[in-house]
């Protein structure tokens, strides 16, 4: 099992926002990112495994000033963009596995997901307050079932 917490925060970070008549919108914006991990196996006999993998991301940037880019590769001021471009996410992954390799080659492996997202350009810094957002939109369910045979040519032998 593993735990793993990734956090970046960058100030006066500028990146592209937008295309507003034919020019190249960025910003100078505050970003951060929350990233939680968690992974768990666990081998029921050498040969049947369960596999859990959760994910929670959250991001933002909150604009502050905004650039047209120039023919020379230059930012200028452009004081007149006024669209909200601001950008909340939330996403949520769930991945649960059943795995028995019953023969050489051969595996039957059973697979629970969901997953979520949750954007918008309102930004929300309160961690509890994405978390159950995310949770608010409709979570996607998929189960599936996967059956690979191995089938050694060789050992079919040729009949006379």
């Amino acid at each position: 099992m593993s735990y793993n917490l990734l956090y970046t925060r960058k100030v006066n970070d500028r990146g592209w926002v937008d295309f507003d008549n034919e020019a190249i919108i960025f910003a100078e914006r505050n970003r951060e990112i929350l990233e939680h991990y968690f992974t768990g196996k666990y081998s029921l006999t050498n040969k049947m495994t369960l596999n859990l993998t959760t994910r929670y991301y959250w991001s933002y940037a909150e604009n502050h000033e905004f650039f047209t880019l120039q023919e020379d590769g230059y930012l200028a001021p452009n004081p007149s963009y006024s669209k909200n471009k601001n950008r909340n996410f939330n996403s949520w992954n769930l991945d649960f596995s059943y795995s028995w390799w019953f023969a050489p080659g051969s595996e039957l492996s059973v697979l629970y997901r969901n997953y979520a997202i949750d954007p918008t350009n309102s930004v929300e810094k309160n961690i509890r307050t994405n978390f159950k957002n995310v949770f608010n939109t409709d979570l996607t369910h998929i189960f599936s079932i996967s059956l690979r045979y191995y089938i050694d040519y060789n050992s079919l032998g040729r009949k006379h």
